[in-house]
């Protein structure tokens, strides 16, 4: 998909030139760079959201006792 954007000139110069470097086109460059944005992104939100979950004491209690249960479970001497 086409898409028309306006950048200052001296981002534009730089994204060219790095592009340049990269040995790649303006366009991909561009778009590698917002896929990694995009990611990061989405791996803050995932953490945001085991943290939102395992903060609440219940939860993380209840995970506990289930480690507990499988520490007690084991059959050698290593335990979790």
């Amino acid at each position: 998909m086409r898409v028309s954007i306006s950048m200052p000139d001296r981002l534009v110069r730089e994204i060219d030139r790095l592009a340049g470097k990269a040995g790649v086109s303006r366009s991909r460059f561009i778009s590698k760079g917002l896929e990694i944005v995009l990611r990061a992104q989405a791996r803050k939100r995932l953490v945001r959201a085991f943290d939102d979950v395992f903060s609440d004491r219940r939860v993380r209690e209840a995970q506990e006792a289930e480690a507990d249960l499988f520490d007690s479970l084991s059959l050698d001497e290593d335990r979790w």
